[in-house]
């Protein structure tokens, strides 16, 4: 019978050193990732600052059961009364980091658009074409 005991420590210093390495790679994700979290928020900050407000929506904002971001969003745009096409409000929202990076915005949209629908929040006017819900219109809620 052959003595395996070298064979099983080299195995064990294998595994250490990529165990080390992968921890290594980690904690420069992590670095990384913070970093670019840190610059983020700054730019999000910047556009803030540099968007001016949209005409009216500091007054006419609808009492709603939105309790997410963007149908907050969804519904401050809808209060001009006027029909949204699904890709307008996607823009808007996207452009105003609403919608997560890797994520559809017009798919993420539409489905937020249908739950708002459920509450009677929105109306869906033709395919695509959405308005303020009449409970909204009408300040129920």
């Amino acid at each position: 019978m052959r003595d395996i005991r070298k064979d099983l420590e080299e195995r064990l210093a294998s595994i250490t050193f990529e165990r080390e390495s992968l921890q290594s790679r980690l904690a420069h994700l992590a670095q990384a990732e913070t970093m670019l979290r840190t610059l983020l928020e700054e730019e999000q900050l910047r556009w803030k600052s540099q968007q001016p407000p949209l005409a009216g929506l500091e007054i006419a904002q609808p009492k709603s059961r939105a309790q997410t971001p963007l149908g907050r969003f969804i519904l401050e745009t809808m209060s001009d009364g006027r029909e949204w096409r699904v890709p307008e409000l996607a823009t808007l929202a996207k452009n105003k980091g609403l919608i997560a990076n890797g994520k559809s915005p017009r798919r993420v949209l539409h489905f937020s658009l249908v739950g708002m629908k459920h509450n009677g929040l929105v109306e869906m006017v033709a395919s695509g074409v959405w308005k303020i819900g009449q409970r909204c219109e009408s300040g129920e809620d």
